[in-house]
């Protein structure tokens, strides 16, 4: 933070200098030129791993009570950061949104399928769009056994275009697969999202532009006792439960996304096992439940063409009950004990069995 208080400074000295080079050299472009040298060298050093580990812990603490998206994110790049040095062998990467999160004690779980080392590669609304935008991060390689967690949930009323989750995790590795995903007519219609990717592909000060608001004028970071948002009320809850059983829309760019992530699992040498993930049952209902039995048949025809395991809910032999969801999509305590040691007994079988192992 202290650079800063260099600004001024720097910002003094520049006059002089401009003035001399616009009487010596008016032809040339001395601003512009000087402007790129100097957009060069910060997005040089904000590239450095020093930087970047300074950068995302200082988020990271700055995140308040309900920055779930931020503090989730921070982890996420410290963790590539770590693991780009690190030489951990045929790791377990589980990706996967809020569901995974609260679904699975990741401590039991790395307990449970030593020595395989676990790498939490979930975040907060990752679908598989923005599982494919942030390739780049969830560090897979080619003796990785991948965990996805998917339902009906991920496939269905997911915004069109997501530029603001995009953004941070934007690389040139994910973002032509994200772009392929859509239309013609959809990239159009979202032209100026697209710019805003490309930029972010390319640049990581337009990557992180978002996050250098929590250390502007955060110093010592931010009191949890204002970032407690208002209660749903009743009628708002109502409706959200109303729009999950029956206001339902398939996205079709988030199966086209699917599609991509196994291409490069496959092409790299990964591995893949889906569990097909649930909601609370309070939400079932006729639609819910076709469009469930139609992305359960669609992943299954997936599994069979791409070549990786899908797990069904139908084979799974959980018995969650009401009581062990703690609202309507995510599981408390009870039910995450469950999941994790039904994951982690599959995972074992089939280990034992040498099925899919690398």
């Amino acid at each position: 933070m202290l650079f800063f208080l260099f600004i001024p400074l720097l910002w003094r000295c520049g006059i002089p200098l401009g003035r001399f080079l616009s009487q010596k050299a008016p032809k040339i472009p001395w601003a512009l030129a000087v402007s790129l040298l100097c957009v060069a060298c910060v997005e040089w050093g904000v590239r450095s791993p020093l930087w970047q580990n300074a950068f995302w812990l200082a988020v990271r603490a700055r995140a308040g009570q309900q920055d779930h998206f931020q503090r989730e994110l921070s982890s996420l790049r410290l963790d590539a950061l770590e693991f780009r040095s690190s030489d951990a062998p045929d790791p377990l990467i589980v990706i996967g949104s809020s569901q995974v999160l609260h679904g699975l004690d990741f401590h039991m779980l790395r307990e449970m399928v030593k020595p395989r080392p676990v790498i939490r590669s979930a975040m907060f609304g990752m679908t598989p769009l923005k599982a494919l935008s942030a390739w780049r991060y969830l560090r897979v390689t080619k003796k990785s056994k991948v965990l996805m967690w998917l339902s009906a949930f991920d496939f269905t009323n997911q915004q069109s275009f997501p530029i603001d989750w995009l953004r941070p995790l934007a690389s040139w590795q994910g973002t032509p697969g994200v772009l392929s995903c859509y239309s013609f007519k959809e990239r159009l219609q979202h032209r100026w999202k697209v710019v805003d990717l490309m930029v972010a592909s390319s640049l990581e000060l337009w990557r992180i532009r978002d996050y250098f608001h929590s250390l502007e004028f955060r110093f010592w970071g931010v009191s949890e006792l204002n970032n407690v948002p208002a209660a749903l009320s009743p009628q708002q809850q109502a409706r959200m439960k109303n729009e999950m059983r029956y206001d339902l829309k398939l996205m079709p760019f988030e199966l086209n996304a699917f599609q991509s992530l196994t291409d490069k699992m496959r092409t790299c040498g990964a591995s893949l096992v889906v569990f097909e993930g649930g909601v609370n049952p309070e939400l079932a209902s006729k639609t819910r439940l076709q469009y469930e039995q139609d992305i359960r048949t669609w992943l299954n025809d997936q599994a069979v063409q791409h070549d990786f395991i899908f797990v069904p809910t139908t084979d799974q032999d959980l018995s969650l009950l009401n009581e062990d969801w703690t609202d309507m999509t995510h599981l408390n305590s009870s039910g995450r004990l469950k999941n994790t040691r039904y994951v982690a007994a599959y995972l074992l079988t089939m280990r034992s069995m040498g099925q899919k192992e690398n």
